[in-house]
């Protein structure tokens, strides 16, 4: 738990002087909590500090939910930059600037790798066409080339009916789907996020 230092010799004189503390901005922040102290107040027993009794203000949920606006207006002002940024270019700059974009919004989500795939003509086999991978993470652009549709039936399932396929945790997945299992692992992937486009 993080106290700011003015605030701790704030406590530390209420318990000195035997006296109730009020806080106005405090903040405590641990890991999983973020709280607004509001008072403390230190009882004594037979002249010895005995306990302190605060009160505060749960604000983990107040928080979670400003920093999730923050990162949607983010990603939106991103996307419209991206979309801002593909209006009347050049074919010879198309790659580049999907790269580009593949690396802003891997940095902002705070993945390992950002990546687009593209159906064969049959639909049967998929390619990596483009790749941004996070420092020291190997890419695989060149490994990940006409792979056969039917190594990922779910996956493909999910995205034939054009929802996201979301993925938190590899290992978790059923047993009919051990060749998914199986390419994620060669990637070493743990959790994965895809969305179809058109």
């Amino acid at each position: 738990i993080t106290i700011a230092t003015n605030r701790i010799k704030q406590l530390q004189n209420s318990i000195d002087y035997k006296c109730v503390v009020s806080f106005k901005e405090t903040i405590v922040e641990s890991n999983l909590k973020k709280v607004l102290l509001r008072a403390i107040v230190p009882i004594y027993e037979d002249n010895k500090l005995a306990q302190l009794i605060g009160t505060s203000i749960d604000l983990t949920k107040e928080s979670q939910i400003k920093k999730n606006l923050e990162f949607r207006i983010n990603f939106e002002q991103l996307l419209i930059s991206l979309s801002n940024r593909l209006i009347n270019i050049s074919i010879d700059e198309i790659d580049t600037i999907i790269g580009e974009g593949l690396e802003q919004i891997g940095r902002l989500v705070g993945v390992d790798r950002a990546y687009i795939f593209k159906y064969s003509s049959n639909k049967k086999k998929v390619s990596n066409t483009h790749e941004w991978c996070a420092d020291a993470i190997e890419p695989l652009i060149h490994e990940l080339q006409n792979i056969p549709i039917s190594e990922f039936t779910p996956l493909e399932k999910t995205l034939a009916t054009g929802n996201i396929y979301k993925l938190d945790n590899a290992e978790l997945l059923p047993d009919e789907a051990n060749e998914e299992r199986l390419g994620f692992y060669k990637e070493e992937i743990k959790s994965i996020l895809i969305a179809p486009t058109i």
